[in-house]
């Protein structure tokens, strides 16, 4: 069984790596948490956004 990353998958792990570089951080997590959704929408819109989620 191969468990290496493909071409693909190492592209789409740096996309989100820079992503959450430049949108997210340590700090962000606790403050998305404590929202009402529990999470970062906004956050999420550029997911799908940059990376065609």
């Amino acid at each position: 069984m191969d468990t290496a990353l493909t071409t693909e998958q190492h592209e789409i792990r740096r996309a989100l790596r820079d992503l959450l570089a430049r949108y997210g951080g340590p700090a962000a997590i606790p403050a998305a948490v404590g929202t009402a959704e529990g999470y970062d929408p906004a956050l999420w819109r550029r997911l799908a956004g940059e990376l065609g989620l």
